[in-house]
This record gives C-alpha cells, structure tokens and sequence, in this order.
C-alpha cells in the first residue's frame, strides 16, 4: 500500500526533474507546482473523498502527461507514476 510519504516522496523528483527540464517555462512550473500541493492536501485529508473533484483533478493530470510525452518522457512517466499511486491510495 503507498502512503502519504511515497507520494511526496515521488513528487519531490517530478519537482525536481520539472526544474531541470528544458522548455518547461516558469507559467507551468507553478500550475505543476499547484497540482502537486492538490495532491498532498488530498491524499492527507481525513474527510470523505470528493470523487468529482478528484476525477478532474486525475483527468488533469493524465491530459498534462499526454502533452509531456513527446519533449519530456521522463517527467510524463514520473507523471504516471504518481497517477499510479493516487489509484492505489483510491484517489
């Protein structure tokens, strides 16, 4: 089972490697930078799950993966990645 602590884990290396990509431009460093403290709100809230929202947010980043796949596939497999784990956590 992943917890809290794996998932901050790998988006501290997504953070990291959106940094250090080329062509990744400050604009969307920083809605990366808010998709990723979504998550952790998310995956440490105690109250019910918003199923909505967490499937917009889910569709977010899938469609963000798919447009880093050509230029960056490294960040959309770490992307995946952490796709992964929010369906292991159900979210």
């Amino acid at each position: 089972m992943v917890d809290s602590d794996d998932l901050k884990a790998r988006l501290r290396i997504l953070r990291a490697r959106l940094e250090n990509a080329t062509g990744v431009s400050p604009s969307e460093r920083d809605l990366w930078t808010s998709l990723m403290k979504e998550i952790i709100a998310i995956s440490e809230a105690k109250k019910p799950a918003n199923n909505s929202a967490h499937r917009s947010l889910r569709e977010l980043w899938e469609q963000k993966s798919s447009a880093y796949e050509v230029d960056h596939p490294e960040i959309a497999y770490m992307v995946r990645q952490v796709l992964d784990m929010l369906a292991k956590m159900g979210i």
